[in-house]
């Protein structure tokens, strides 16, 4: 697990997430789904392994194009996992 994938593990704001990318770099980007909006913040701006992986990304200029973007979910039909009912 990448260093800045380690403040996912047992976070109680994490409903789903999966790495995506490009192989051989693997999980060069990540899709997830949180409770709720503070906890998306408080992974993205308070982690400070993901900071650093952030900081890197740009020093190294990784990337040719980022794109960060936030949807709502307004529906959610049908019980996931051990989750139940998602929560909007």
């Amino acid at each position: 697990m990448p260093t800045s994938q380690k403040p996912l593990q047992n976070n109680k704001g994490l409903i789903y997430t999966k790495g995506i990318g490009e192989v051989p770099f693997l999980q060069m980007a990540t899709f997830s789904i949180w409770k709720d909006k503070e906890s998306l913040m408080q992974f993205a701006y308070g982690s400070k392994e993901h900071a650093k992986a952030i900081a890197e990304t740009k020093r190294l200029d990784w990337y040719k194009e980022e794109l960060f973007s936030r949807f709502q979910p307004y529906k959610s039909l049908g019980t996931w996992r051990d989750i139940g009912s998602l929560p909007f």
